[in-house]
C-alpha cells in the first residue's frame, strides 16, 4: 500500500514497470472506488470525476475493458432479477427457479468472457484479473486451476492467499490428522495437544460471547458433556475473536462447566481456516479428525455410535 499527495488537483506517481502485477488506485475519503491498472512502460492518466477512469496503457486498457464487461453482465443480471421479482404473475416457486437459472446464465457468461481474456493473456496482469473473475464450483477445482496457472497468477497476493487458505482447509478436513497449535490463553500458553489423552475423544468448540448461534449451541454441548464425560469424551470450548471481560461474563452466564480457554491471538481459527462459528472438531484418541462442522444432530449421532449405551 502506498499514497501520493495531490497538489493543484494533480499528482505524479512513479513505479518500476512490471506487466505481471495488478495494482489498484482509489480514494476512499472521496468515495472513489478503486480502479485496477498495470505498471507498464509509459504514462497512465487517472481522472477523478463522475466517471473515474484510468488509461493510457495497452494492458491497463484491457483490464478496464474486462472490468466493464463484468459490470455489464452483473447489471444485466440485476435488471433481469428485478423483472422476475416484481412480476406478480409468477408464483414464488417459479420465481426461485427462474432466479437460479438466471444466476447460472450470468455466471456462465462471466466465465466465458474471463476465460477469453485469460487465454489471450496467460502471462500478464490481464490474465491475473481474468483468473480472479473465474468461478469454481469447488475449492478443489480452484486449487487445480491455480496449480496449472502461470507464475503471474500464482504470485498475485489475493489469489495466492486464497490458495493458502485452501491448502490449510484441505489439510484439516475430516480424515486428516489434527494440527496442533499454541493457545495464548488468559492464564498462559497451552497447546491443543495438552488436552488430548489416551483413550479419550476431544470435542473442540470454537465460539465467542457475541455469537448468538454459539450461545444457543451451549445447552446441546452441556447435554453431551453430562452424557459422555464419564465414557471418554472431553470437551474444550475455545473462545475466539473475543475480549476477556465478555468471555468471562458469557462463561458465567451460560454456566459452562467443562474446560474453556480464550484464544487471545485467534490462532485456532487460522490454523484450521475456520470462516464461521460455531464450529466443532472431534479428535480421536489417535489424533484423527473425525468431524468438522456444526450440526447438532450429526455430532450427537456420531457420539452415539462411538459411545453406545
Amino acid at each position: 500500500m502506498d499514497s501520493v499527495q495531490v497538489v493543484g488537483g494533480a499528482f505524479v506517481y512513479s513505479t518500476p514497470s512490471d506487466t505481471t502485477i495488478l495494482y489498484s488506485i482509489g480514494n476512499a475519503a472521496l468515495g472513489v472506488p478503486p480502479l485496477s491498472f498495470v505498471p507498464e512502460l509509459g504514462t497512465l492518466t487517472y481522472t477523478i470525476d463522475d466517471h473515474s477512469h484510468i488509461g493510457g496503457g495497452t494492458l491497463t486498457d484491457r483490464v478496464t475493458h474486462l472490468t466493464e464487461e463484468m459490470k455489464k453482465l452483473s447489471d444485466m443480471g440485476a435488471h433481469e432479477f428485478n423483472k422476475i421479482f416484481n412480476n406478480r404473475h409468477i408464483a414464488f416457486g417459479a420465481k426461485k427457479d427462474s432466479v437460479q437459472a438466471l444466476k447460472s446464465r450470468i455466471a456462465q457468461k462471466k466465465k466465458e468472457a474471463a476465460q477469453d481474456y485469460l487465454t489471450a493473456n496467460p502471462e500478464n496482469a490481464v490474465g491475473v484479473a481474468a483468473f480472479g473473475y473465474l468461478y469454481f464450483p469447488t475449492e478443489e477445482e480452484y486449487g487445480t486451476a491455480y496449480n496449472q496457472a502461470s507464475q503471474a497468477i500464482q504470485k498475485d497476493p489475493l489469489l495466492a492467499s486464497r490458495y493458502a487458505r485452501l491448502k490449510t482447509t484441505l489439510s484439516t478436513q475430516t480424515g486428516e490428522r489434527y494440527t496442533d497449535f499454541i493457545i495464548a490463553g488468559e492464564e498462559g500458553e497451552r497447546k491443543l495437544s495438552d488436552y488430548l489423552a489416551p483413550n479419550q475423544y476431544l470435542l473442540v468448540d470454537f465460539w465467542a460471547s457475541w455469537c448468538a448461534p454459539c450461545r444457543r449451541a451451549i445447552p446441546h454441548l452441556a447435554e453431551l458433556h453430562e452424557r459422555y464425560k464419564d465414557q471418554g469424551l472431553r470437551i474444550l470450548s475455545i473462545a475466539t475473536m473475543d475480549k476477556l471481560p465478555n468471555y468471562l461474563k458469557a462463561k458465567k452466564q451460560l454456566k459452562i462447566s467443562w474446560e474453556t480457554i480464550l484464544d487471545t491471538q485467534d490462532k485456532g481459527i487460522k490454523v484450521y481456516s475456520i470462516e464461521s462459528i460455531p464450529t466443532l472438531l472431534l479428535i480421536s484418541p489417535e489424533g484423527k479428525l473425525l468431524y468438522r462442522d456444526h450440526k447438532p444432530e450429526e455430532i450427537s449421532k456420531l457420539l452415539g455410535e462411538i459411545f453406545p449405551d
